[in-house]
């Protein structure tokens, strides 16, 4: 039960309550009435009252039960009414309440992800980099060739590689995408093996086409509590990385080579 149907039932059972106590003592007041008016009608005989006084004496007696059992009705009515009253009032806040959390969480999503991808953004890395700890790695990774995939396929589709990449990366730890085709994977110990793998990604465009899109990656070492050092650190391993000379980045020549090579069937794909 949400809590503003749980408070909303608390403040109507409550005075439901208080109500049929009041009924109650209305019932209470009528069967004591019968019981005076029993009492009554023998006083006033053994009194030798005439027939007539001893009807006033009645009618007195009943204008008084009755005025008493109306003053509890309407008195048990006007607090069903007041808790009805306060617990839609109630309903109100909290329901007001709830919808300032909502726009608050929905505003603070947007304020710390990519629109895009639906991963961090800087701000949302920063964020982040107050739970990450010593062992953690941190992986810059920057797509190889990007533009070149806007210029054969459109925007559109360079759009789907970001977000399949993302996606794809997600698979090794915590993302942040910090702008353009630049990522930031952060990865805990025990998934640190996976990060030893080359960083080449399918993705399939919006018109069916598979491509393979590859990427460059500076690791480091976490620093906790000082993001900034440490993305000078893997930026600096990305830097050296595409420093090398061509030989002895021969493998990695290859994989950028396949940048929005099609990719062509298996005989046993379906």
């Amino acid at each position: 039960m949400d809590p503003i149907t749980d408070a909303y039932r608390q403040w109507v059972t409550g005075h439901e309550t208080a109500m049929r106590r009041a009924a109650a003592q209305a019932i209470a007041a009528s069967n004591l009435y019968r019981e005076l008016d029993a009492e009554l009608s023998v006083k006033f005989a053994d009194e030798g009252r005439s027939d007539t006084a001893i009807a006033e004496a009645k009618a007195a007696n009943l204008a008084l039960s009755s005025a008493y059992g109306a003053f509890s009705f309407h008195s048990a009515k006007a607090q069903l009414h007041s808790a009805v009253l306060q617990g839609a009032q109630a309903a109100r806040q909290l329901d007001g309440v709830a919808q300032l959390i909502a726009e608050r969480d929905h505003y603070r999503h947007l304020a710390l992800h990519d629109p895009l991808t639906g991963v961090y953004n800087r701000a949302g890395l920063a964020e982040h980099w107050q739970t990450v700890a010593a062992g953690e790695r941190l992986g810059l990774v920057d797509l190889d060739r990007f533009k070149q995939v806007n210029d054969e396929h459109g925007h559109t589709a360079g759009d789907t590689v970001l977000v399949s990449v993302a996606c794809q990366l997600a698979r090794w730890g915590t993302v942040a995408r910090l702008g353009g085709d630049e990522f930031v994977v952060v990865v805990r110990p025990e998934t640190g093996a996976l990060a030893a793998l080359a960083p080449l990604w399918t993705v399939t465009l919006p018109g069916g086409q598979r491509i393979r899109v590859a990427g460059s990656i500076g690791w480091a070492d976490v620093i906790p509590g000082d993001l900034g050092a440490t993305l000078h650190r893997a930026d600096a391993a990305m830097y050296r990385l595409k420093r090398r000379p061509v030989p002895a980045r021969q493998g990695r020549r290859r994989v950028r080579d396949a940048v929005s090579v099609p990719v062509q069937p298996s005989a046993g794909a379906r």
